[in-house]
């Protein structure tokens, strides 16, 4: 039997609502064939990002900065709990990027 494997993806995100960045990486990821945990970390944002995805996506985990912490230090809040809830491998996916479904 072949073992599921727990993946997560995190997803940094600053003023996501442009071109609608955000709505769109999230979307993709949902229709992934293989399913994901997805951690959005927000840097920030002054576009009401954070309140779109806890309405929209309520399945995502988000982490709410109040300050901008750069994209490193914001990926590795993301890394620090997907490790901690025993992932298998972890994806970094930026704000603006979709994927297909076969993609993971």
């Amino acid at each position: 039997m072949t073992k599921n494997l727990n993946i997560f993806v995190v997803v940094v995100t600053y003023n996501g609502m442009r071109n609608n960045w955000i709505k769109d990486c999230l979307y993709s990821l949902g229709k992934s064939s293989y399913p994901v945990n997805t951690i959005v970390v927000d840097n920030n944002s002054s576009d009401n990002t954070c309140n779109f995805v806890c309405q929209s996506f309520p399945n995502v985990t988000i982490f709410q900065q109040n300050t901008n912490l750069g994209f490193g230090q914001a990926n590795n809040i993301g890394i620090r709990y997907a490790i901690s809830h025993n992932a298998d491998y972890i994806m970094l996916l930026n704000q603006d990027a979709t994927i297909s479904e076969k993609c993971i």
